[in-house]
């Protein structure tokens, strides 16, 4: 079985300039990790249906997931922010 180390650094990777780990993003994809637990948030933590918009495998979803609990206090004031200004 797989660690979870090994599936966050299977599908995270850090952005190329930006070291900060709150800018670290989807392998194949470029999409930001903070985007998408964003969007998890507004679609009740549904991983398929994420999964399936994005266009992505389960796990890196699920590789997401792990990342943002590991640094949950880089991400959370990027996604309340990016939450606040998209909130009717």
């Amino acid at each position: 079985m797989a660690t979870t180390d090994t599936v966050v650094t299977t599908y995270i990777e850090p952005h190329p300039r930006k070291r900060d780990p709150a800018e670290a993003r989807l392998v194949h994809s470029g999409t930001p990790v903070w985007s998408l637990i964003g969007y998890l948030i507004g679609v009740d933590w549904d991983r398929e249906r994420t999964a399936r918009d994005y266009d992505l495998p389960l796990a890196a979803v699920d590789a997401a997931i792990a990342y943002y609990h590991l640094h949950e206090a880089d991400l959370n004031p990027r996604i309340r922010r990016t939450l606040a200004n998209h909130t009717p």
